[in-house]
């Protein structure tokens, strides 16, 4: 269903020029139609069609090479040969690189408005920078990387936008790969309490739970 609004949207704007030049003032227009394809792939995988899931996410991937999302599907399909394995790869440590420099600019920016100039620029920029290192933080959590480096960029989200339960969320998940799941059940409750109402974060705390008892069993 998901899909589905998207698509509706995706023909609107195909048909429309004038909505695509409405579209741009606030995102890239591919981005919601890489969207559309994701959410479609994860019904795919609901289904147990991985090869209309693996259509869908090459699909998604064009036209948004730096989705997270996208790249964290891509990397857990099952039944992937060495191809697309390989391929993903590649992705995911381009996006990285992106992603890394946009953190850097953002870092940049802020040190030259730093003390004064407007304060909603200031805030605005402090927030970019949050999304961005939870953005790194998330695709690196959930693929591969540097996972020292992921939790780092991850607390510090945290410390520019506090109390949100989604990168606590994010934080959760580095700890997990990381291979500390007692710290991944830690972040994850918090991250419950603050947005109980996610199933996704629900669902992620048993998942850590059950991975921390599994841990201390054979320990």
């Amino acid at each position: 269903e998901a899909a589905d609004v998207l698509r509706r949207f995706t023909d609107l704007m195909e048909k429309d020029p004038e909505v695509v030049q409405q579209v741009q003032e606030f995102r890239d227009p591919g981005s919601i139609t890489s969207r559309m394809h994701f959410f479609s792939a994860l019904q795919c995988r609901r289904n147990g069609d991985h090869d209309k899931e693996k259509e869908h996410l090459t699909q998604a991937i064009a036209r948004d090479a730096a989705d997270a999302d996208v790249l964290i599907a891509m990397y857990q399909l099952a039944g992937q040969d060495d191809q697309w394995r390989e391929e993903t790869r590649k992705k995911i440590v381009a996006a990285r690189q992106q992603m890394s420099q946009r953190i850097g600019r953002i870092r940049q920016y802020m040190r030259q408005i730093d003390g004064g100039g407007d304060a909603t620029e200031q805030k605005k920029v402090r927030e970019g920078l949050a999304i961005s290192c939870n953005e790194y933080a998330w695709l690196v959590g959930n693929t591969e990387g540097d996972f020292d480096e992921a939790i780092r960029l991850s607390h510090e989200s945290l410390e520019l936008r506090p109390n949100s339960g989604g990168f606590l969320d994010t934080l959760a998940h580095c700890y997990l790969a990381k291979g500390d799941p007692a710290s991944a059940v830690k972040y994850q409750r918090r991250a419950v309490e603050l947005e109980p109402h996610s199933g996704q974060i629900v669902r992620a705390l048993e998942r850590f739970e059950e991975a921390l008892q599994k841990s201390k069993k054979e320990q």
